[in-house]
């Protein structure tokens, strides 16, 4: 008999042309060896060139189908993805309150990179109070970092670094702050309780959808295959410099991530 593999339940939003939501969520895990469970928060109109409306579904809905994951098979790790309103927001803090402690990766997601709501305002003040203090890492870009400390976007590696300590203050022990939107070859900094790390990367010239969804699932996955944070990072962030250098032109727009890039060698 096969050994039993991890479980990692997702709790995001869809993307029907599979580049991020659940369905990247979903790609990732196969690939790095995990079993992957999702529950949607919204069903969004999107593809490669942008978001255009957010359906997010009835709190009952969310809240009833997370229970029947943790009731049946309990999953070794959570990542959260888009929350679309701010009662879905505390429907996910109170569920990880109830089953946890489990290991629970949060990307921040407020805004689409066209501008569109992923979040309703009113659900940020939630996602800051409510949820990170129950998370194991928070997984910010820059302008998601300024939204959470309300101020500007950190603009180099030293205010990354300060911003990503002013975030432990939210709760989360840890924080890795994606720096890829800065010009130059990527950096992101992971920032513990007791230690600072900065990983750095390759720019590569394509313009790629779905980083921030196939990044936390790839931690998540580390997590619940037991590595500790910092190695689920690493593994995770080099995951994702192949899945970028090998991605796809399926759209009209961004191009796609190949989820088949090569995990933990």
């Amino acid at each position: 008999m096969t050994r039993l593999r991890p479980a990692v339940l997702s709790i995001a939003g869809t993307d029907p042309t599979g580049g991020a939501g659940l369905q990247a969520d979903l790609q990732v895990f196969a690939r790095c060896g995990v079993h992957g469970m999702a529950v949607p928060t919204a069903l969004i109109e999107q593809d490669s060139r942008g978001v255009r409306r957010v359906h997010a579904v009835f709190p009952t809905v969310l809240e009833a189908q997370a229970r029947a994951c943790f009731e049946d098979a309990p999953p070794a790790a959570v990542k959260i993805g888009a929350l679309a309103t701010d009662d879905l927001v505390r429907i996910v803090a109170h569920l990880l309150a109830c089953f946890g402690p489990v290991p629970a990766v949060l990307d921040p997601v407020f805004l689409s990179s066209n501008s569109v709501f992923l979040l309703e305002r009113r659900g940020w003040d939630a996602l800051r109070c409510e949820l990170i203090p129950h998370v194991t890492i928070v997984t910010p870009n820059l302008a998601e970092a300024g939204v959470l400390l309300a101020q500007l976007p950190p603009t180099g590696v030293e205010a990354m670094e300060r911003a990503a300590r002013d975030l432990l203050r939210l709760g989360a022990p840890w924080v890795l702050l994606k720096g890829g939107h800065l010009a130059g070859d990527p950096v992101d900094v992971l920032v513990g309780r007791d230690r600072v790390k900065v990983l750095r990367g390759k720019r590569v010239d394509a313009h790629v959808h779905g980083t921030g969804c196939a990044l936390s699932s790839a931690i998540a996955a580390g997590l619940a295959l037991g590595l500790d944070v910092p190695t689920a990072v690493d593994r995770a962030h080099a995951y994702l410099q192949a899945a970028i250098a090998m991605s796809e032109q399926r759209g009209k727009g961004r191009r796609t991530l190949h989820f088949g890039a090569p995990y933990g060698v």
